[in-house]
């Protein structure tokens, strides 16, 4: 029960502390004319259709990960639902 109010507590806390927080200045080139020439070439009107094509690869290389890890019928090799014994795990030539 301690362990409980403790991470409560440390949660509000931080949460108070980052909403009272002043924002932060990363980028000394943001007021420059320079900085605002960058932003509004980054953020034109077709910034929606860049960001997707930006962000396409990563679902594609995840389903390619996912189907190397778990091969193009789940784990096993197996269609889901398939309860049959392996050919050849009768003999003891199964891999």
């Amino acid at each position: 029960m301690r362990a409980a109010r403790h991470r409560f507590l440390t949660a509000v806390s931080l949460a108070a502390i980052a909403a009272a927080a002043p924002p932060a200045r990363a980028c000394p080139l943001c007021d420059t004319g320079t900085g605002q020439r960058v932003r509004a070439g980054i953020f034109r009107d077709d910034f929606a259709a860049n960001a997707a094509r930006t962000l396409l690869p990563f679902p594609l290389l995840a389903g390619l990960v996912a189907l190397v890890h778990y091969g193009p019928w789940g784990r096993g090799g197996r269609v889901a639902g398939d309860r049959r014994t392996p050919r050849g795990a009768a003999d003891g030539t199964a891999d």
